[in-house]
């Protein structure tokens, strides 16, 4: 009997239920800013309107087949400006916003390749509204089989929403599509990333 009175099975049940309480909390936290707007606890879900998405590209400034990689490789530069101030809350940590490239060939139905991102920290307000103007794509979209020639390429708007507490989660738009040119253009060496190599990184 002694022991279940002793200094550590009394803290041994103090931090249990502490811990058992936190995360009861947290959950429920979580669930009210995730899925609040079915039940009334907040105004909208926590998403952007697709028609507040600004993209337009500018121009395809590389096209080429490299001999050292052995694969197709394109660049593009363009504008684009988003807020993401509506998917800010109390429990955003971090929005992960990407541009997504999706296409498809005849060796492989379905591609899909990240060319440009950024971290947007709720702690950073200034950096809420992106707002570029002749970017460079800081990766190449590419495609081993070599099949990118006159292929239709969507491109998407991923957000991820990193919480502060509770799961992650995110959605994409599609804001614009464009088709890769007929021919090569440019040399068949690339630079190590697309654009300015002086360029700075977005972290």
């Amino acid at each position: 009997m002694t022991s279940l009175y002793s200094w550590t099975a009394r803290f041994n049940y103090i931090l249990y239920n502490t811990m058992l309480f936190l995360a009861i909390a947290g959950a429920i936290c979580h669930l009210q800013v995730r899925f609040g707007h079915f039940v009334g606890l907040s105004a909208s879900p926590v998403e952007l309107n697709p028609k507040d998405i600004k993209f337009e590209l500018r121009e395809v400034d590389q096209f080429l087949s490299d001999r050292y990689f052995k694969e197709d490789a394109v660049s593009f530069t363009f504008d684009m400006e988003v807020d993401l101030t509506p998917v800010m809350n109390w429990n955003t940590h971090t929005i992960f916003a990407t541009l997504v490239c999706e296409y498809s060939t005849k060796t492989s139905p379905f591609n899909s390749v990240t060319v440009w991102d950024q971290r947007v920290q709720r702690a950073d307000p200034e950096n809420h509204l992106i707002k570029l103007t002749r970017e460079h794509v800081e990766y190449y979209l590419t495609d081993l089989n070599k099949e990118l020639k006159d292929t239709e390429v969507k491109i998407f708007f991923r957000f991820e929403h990193m919480s502060t507490i509770g799961t992650y989660y995110g959605e994409q738009y599609e804001v614009f599509k464009f088709r890769v040119p007929s021919k090569h253009l440019g040399s068949s060496k690339r630079q190590f990333t697309p654009g300015p190599q002086s360029r700075i990184l977005n972290y």
